[in-house]
């Protein structure tokens, strides 16, 4: 089966977005390449960001520190590593709110196999097994199951990114962090990606997904990216763990419109590129799709990306697009992009003078060998309060966070957001 054709100008997401607003955004993208962090807003500007939660002390997403200063406690304690996240930011890129985007949330209607994929509430998702992965994804955080096995019977979570895969000749959730649930979801969460999109519903992945009908339906384009809730007991899933169909409580467009970002100086979007054109220009992140130089540095289709557009006053300037570039994932050095898991607060009681150290540091456990411990932390003694900068990465999906650098102050005034 073909991979959906995306004929629409502008394919979804930013879809309610074939406005002048979004025609800026798209329209003067300007090519892709590398580079540091992407620049915050300045002062009194604002902005809207979505991408993976990427470390903390601040608040990271795809590499991109945003002060936690201004969000409540509440935020902050559902906030977890591989988590979708949409927040909003004003000058020097302080939050001002953030909101976790779980993409499926149900139960397993297909156990993962030794290849990591599995069916959530019908629909396929793919477990990133590998810190060598095509899509530089790092791997798939497990948060509940008791090791790396996701079995029927079970709910869950999910969070991550829609990509096409020829493999499944649909689209799936690539994803970043699944989490078992303690109690069964009703209603159940489904996400995906739109396509044979009618007046009276549309199929989730592809002409052959689950069909979702509603009574009533947002404005879709092909291939929106979408979010809708479903009766537990309207979800019949057939032995192969597929949904034939559904009809939907409620359909939302899932991806940032006109209406998210009217009154924002900076937009930021991260995700996994599909759909992508050199020739014609054009590249799409978690079902919007973005012109870029055509013919400029080559993306490749499914790999991590992150975009930023800037402007004032309703006009968005030329952006940027900066692909996820070194592999393996997190093991050395930095793109600025997330690949990374960055940690900073504020710890005591640990012997810094062991050969290997576990702690945890902002709700993640961390192994340091002592090769990875900077001397400010070894000279330190057990009981001292420092503050702890720990860069690192998953070596598996429920393995410590492995530290490449643990560096330590005693000066806690580096602690801005602790």
């Amino acid at each position: 089966m073909m991979r959906p054709s995306i004929t629409t100008p502008l394919a979804t997401g930013w879809r309610r977005a074939c406005m002048p607003l979004l025609f800026f955004i798209c329209s003067l993208l300007a090519g892709c390449g590398g580079g540091g962090l992407f620049a915050g807003v300045g002062s009194g500007g604002s902005g809207v960001a979505e991408g993976t939660l990427s470390g903390f002390g601040s608040v990271i997403v795809d590499g991109i520190e945003y002060s936690e200063l201004a969000l409540l406690d509440t935020d902050r304690s559902a906030l977890r590593l591989g988590q979708r996240v949409r927040l909003t930011f004003g000058s020097d890129n302080a939050a001002q709110s953030i909101s976790v985007l779980a993409q499926l949330r149900g139960p397993v209607t297909q156990a993962s196999d030794d290849t990591g994929w599995l069916r959530i509430a019908g629909q396929w998702v793919r477990l990133v097994q590998s810190n060598t992965d095509a899509t530089r994804s790092g791997i798939t955080l497990l948060d509940g199951f008791g090791g790396t096995q996701i079995d029927t019977g079970q709910d869950a979570v999910a969070y991550g990114s829609w990509s096409w895969d020829d493999s499944k000749a649909a689209y799936v959730l690539v994803a970043t962090r699944i989490e078992k649930l303690a109690e069964p979801a009703d209603p159940v969460l489904l996400g995906g990606v739109a396509v044979q999109v009618g007046s009276a519903g549309f199929r989730l992945g592809s002409a052959s997904g689950t069909q979702v009908v509603a009574a009533r339906l947002p404005s879709l384009a092909e291939a929106s990216v979408v979010s809708l809730q479903v009766d537990r007991s309207g979800l019949l899933a057939d032995a192969g763990g597929a949904v034939a169909s559904v009809t939907a409580q409620d359909v939302q467009d899932a991806s940032l419109g006109a209406q998210d970002l009217s009154g924002y100086q900076t937009v930021r979007v991260g995700g996994l590129a599909t759909a992508y054109d050199g020739a014609a220009g054009t590249v799409v992140i978690q079902g919007t799709q973005l012109r870029v130089a055509p013919n400029g540095t080559p993306l490749a289709t499914g790999q991590f990306v992150r975009a930023q557009a800037d402007g004032s006053g309703g006009s968005f300037g030329a952006a940027t697009v900066q692909p996820r570039n070194r592999s393996p994932i997190g093991m050395a050095g930095d793109d600025g992009t997330g690949a990374v898991t960055e940690l900073k607060g504020q710890l005591s009681g640990v012997n810094w003078t062991a050969s290997s150290v576990t702690f945890v540091l902002r709700g993640v456990t961390v192994q340091a060998d002592a090769a990875q411990i900077a001397s400010s932390c070894r000279a330190a003694s057990s009981t001292q309060t420092l503050y702890v900068v720990v860069r690192g990465y998953s070596p598996s999906p429920t393995a410590p966070l492995r530290a490449n650098a643990v560096n330590c102050t005693s000066d806690l005034s580096a602690a801005d957001d602790v």
